[in-house]
Order: C-alpha cells, then structure tokens, then sequence
C-alpha cells in the first residue's frame, strides 16, 4: 500500500497512523460521523466558542435522529 514504504525503510519502527496529520483526536481513529462529532464533543468541547459549540450539537441531534431512523444501523 501508500504506507508499505515506511516499513520496509524504516525497519517497521513506526506505525502509519503516526505519519497522519490532522486533529490529535483523530488520528489513528475510524467511525461515522456521528461517533466523529461526539469524540470531539468529549475531547475539545470544553476549548470551543460557544457558537461552534451550539453548531456542534445541533450537528449531532441532526444525525442522531437520522441514525435512528435509517439505515442499516438501527
């Protein structure tokens, strides 16, 4: 793969998720959306304006409710 290099190079001394750039919350990490906005809820919530934060929830009540009602999730 793209990451295969690294290891071959470097002795498999380090992991690709480790070569990611992005939020320090997210890296190494997979889920939907919704599980996205609620790690960062948990992790930076307290850090946010106020109004990015009010955007956030209105975020996931939207996807929650769209969660629950669709898909093969329910």
């Amino acid at each position: 793969g793209v990451y295969a290099n690294v290891g071959i190079r470097g002795g498999f001394q380090i992991h690709p998720k480790n070569l990611i750039m992005g939020p320090k919350w997210l890296r190494g990490w997979r889920g939907n959306e919704l599980q996205r906005c609620i790690r960062k809820k948990q992790v930076v919530g307290d850090r946010m304006f106020l109004e990015d934060y009010h955007k956030l929830n209105k975020r996931i009540r939207y996807l929650y409710r769209r969660f629950n009602r669709t898909g093969k999730h329910r």
